[in-house]
């Protein structure tokens, strides 16, 4: 059985990460509780169906260990978001600096859509 795990394991980790290097992903960094981010959070959600699958999107509690250590390599104060090409950021907004009217045109800049009448 252990041999099997171990297979299982070292498959894993020699595929690495799915993510293409192209891809896009938009990860917002969220406060519970706050009106703005929940209002940000749901206009987000609404960004894959929008530009047809060519985003994905993720949302994390800024109390995560994941959304602490990118706000402190930021230099947030306590959340934001960010938009990764593969691993490449392209675009980031700190706190409530952070909103989806410039996210949702710095992702049509890079899929080179035009812009909406927004």
């Amino acid at each position: 059985m252990k041999p099997l795990l171990a297979m299982l394991v070292l498959s894993f980790v020699a595929c690495g990460s799915t993510q293409r290097d192209d891809a896009l992903e938009v990860t917002y960094y969220y406060l519970q509780y706050c009106r703005v981010c929940d209002a940000n959070r749901a206009q987000l959600s609404q960004l894959p169906q929008e530009l047809h699958g060519a985003v994905s999107v993720r949302t994390v509690h800024n109390l995560a260990p994941e959304a602490k250590e990118t706000a402190k390599a930021q230099g947030w104060n306590s959340h934001g978001l960010v938009i990764a090409q593969g691993r490449r950021i392209v675009y980031a907004a700190a706190d409530h600096r952070a909103n989806t009217y410039d996210a949702h045109v710095a992702l049509r800049e890079l899929l080179n859509l035009p812009l909406d009448c927004r």
